[in-house]
């Protein structure tokens, strides 16, 4: 089961929100050593929602700190918090950091977490086909990397393990993560005045590449940029940056935007804030974390097509109208019971019926929904929107 079931009524929404906002999430898995050795800056911890009947999609999160301090921990969890109420997996990893190791050790570590945890689906439940990952500034890098790079072998870090297994993503969540470090000083808004952070010299990406000035090692610079390795195969994107963001320029976003429209994969949701600065409390607010849990509702949703039977149920099911303003129809040929969920962008079953083919959502909020329909063939889910 995708989702969690968060309600005994409609009416118990608002305080079961209010005491999920209240309550401290803890992983069910910590230090989890995903490179062969116990190495706690190669670990990772996984927090995996109760009552998981199926494999669960999962959102790996990357934290930042400039590519040479933070870790894993508590302060991560309220930007994917959400997204584990609807039903993620949810890793939060470390890396080596640039002080132990000089790139490409980081994007190394970052795929070979991901690797980990689909080697090891079976034992976390984990829908091996359904993998995002979000980060912010140097997670946020790291994140572009990871959705742009996929089969780039020389950043794999196949010898640490997990050989048989992809890097390759469905959904990045980009928070305002340089993407082009040629391209960050000059670029700063006037309201940062004299105060913007300096980058080609003496700097967290100098010390990253382990080299003096960025300007002299531009074949080495581009290794590490996510702008290099675009293609249109790439996993879709959701960028977010603050205009006045005097650490990294919001220019980087819009640089690696203009590169993903380019390559015909234009960010689903690109926003550059205006007021904000570097790591406010702005991007960690409800009003946030829910586009990016309806981000990733919208793209890691569907099920893996491993048989002869799930590959046919999807040719032989249709639903509509969509958009839908007061009941949606199931045109599907099957034999057996059919279980219906009408699931909101939190995670929440609005609807739930068994044998049913007609739904009146008349009552329900205009919105994004997805409908999940369940028989012995396989599981299907599509999104509806509701008008």
């Amino acid at each position: 089961m995708y989702f969690k079931s968060l309600l005994l009524s409609i009416v118990c929404l608002s305080v079961i929100t209010i005491s999920y906002s209240q309550q401290v999430l803890s992983p069910v898995y910590s230090n989890v050593y995903y490179a062969g050795n116990n190495n706690v800056n190669q670990s990772m911890d996984i927090y995996i929602p109760p009552g998981l009947t199926s494999p669960a999609p999962v959102i790996v999160y990357i934290h930042g700190g400039g590519w040479s301090s933070g870790s894993k921990g508590p302060v991560n969890v309220p930007f994917f918090q959400q997204s584990f109420y609807s039903g993620f997996i949810c890793a939060d990893i470390n890396y080596r950091l640039s002080g132990d190791s000089i790139w490409p050790a980081q994007i190394e570590d970052c795929k070979t977490a991901i690797r980990f945890l689909k080697a090891n689906s079976a034992l976390y439940n984990i829908d091996t086909c359904n993998f995002g990952v979000m980060g912010e500034s140097a997670g946020g890098h790291l994140a572009s990397m990871v959705g742009t790079s996929a089969g780039v072998k020389a950043l794999e870090g196949f010898h640490q393990g997990s050989r048989n297994q992809t890097s390759r993503v469905k959904a990045v969540v980009d928070l305002y993560g340089p993407t082009d470090f040629l391209k960050e000083d000059g670029y700063y808004p006037s309201s940062c005045g004299t105060n913007g952070l300096i980058h080609n010299y003496s700097s967290f990406e100098t010390n990253l590449l382990g080299v003096d000035y960025l300007h002299t090692h531009p074949e080495l610079v581009s290794t590490a940029n996510p702008i290099t390795y675009i293609t249109p195969d790439d996993a879709r994107f959701f960028i977010i940056h603050g205009a006045d963001d005097c650490v990294v320029p919001s220019y980087q976003s819009t640089l690696l935007n203009s590169a993903l429209s380019s390559a015909n994969i234009p960010a689903d949701d690109f926003i550059i804030a205006a007021g904000q600065g570097h790591s406010t409390a702005y991007f960690r607010a409800t009003e946030r974390t829910t586009l990016y849990n309806s981000f990733f509702l919208t793209h890691l949703l569907t099920p893996c097509v491993t048989t002869v039977n799930s590959a046919a149920i999807i040719k032989k099911i249709s639903v509509f109208p969509n958009p839908a303003k007061d009941e949606i129809t199931i045109d599907i040929d099957v034999t057996g019971n059919l279980s219906v969920e009408l699931v909101n962008t939190n995670g929440i079953k609005v609807i739930r019926s068994q044998n049913q083919k007609i739904l009146n959502i008349a009552g329900l909020s205009p919105g994004i929904y997805f409908i999940k329909l369940i028989t012995s063939d396989g599981t299907y889910i599509q999104k509806i929107i509701k008008q």
